[in-house]
């Protein structure tokens, strides 16, 4: 067997230290990248969150307390608490029935009638 001694080609620190200054560079940046990717979704969720509340005058809110939500999914939480669409849905029901003139009494009788779930 005839083996030839290879040449080994040396790196000279230099050339090691600039290798590791791009791969730190490049992990830098797309550290830079991934944070500003999480922070845009963020605020997108917070937005989309803040868009989609609804704010009850406090009318309606005194009779929802009264009630637990009928949903089905939402284990019978509290209506003034809950977000859900049936828990909205059903806030925006009494609120507008006390705009239009209806007296608390009557929406609570009304409510009781419609959905149930009355806890007082």
């Amino acid at each position: 067997m005839n083996m030839k001694p290879q040449k080994v080609q040396v790196k000279s620190s230099r050339q090691y230290q600039k290798g590791i200054v791009v791969v730190i560079a490049m992990a830098i940046l797309l550290l830079g990248i991934t944070i500003g990717l999480t922070m845009k979704q963020k605020d997108r969720a917070t937005a989309a969150r803040e868009a989609t509340a609804v704010v009850f005058d406090l009318a309606t809110m005194d009779i929802a307390k009264q009630f637990a939500c009928s949903c089905g999914s939402c284990n019978e939480r509290n209506l003034a608490i809950c977000t859900c669409s049936v828990a909205v849905s059903t806030k925006a029901f009494i609120e507008t029935n006390l705009k239009n003139g209806a007296d608390k009494e009557d929406v609570i009788r009304l409510i009781k009638d419609l959905y149930g779930h009355y806890v007082g």
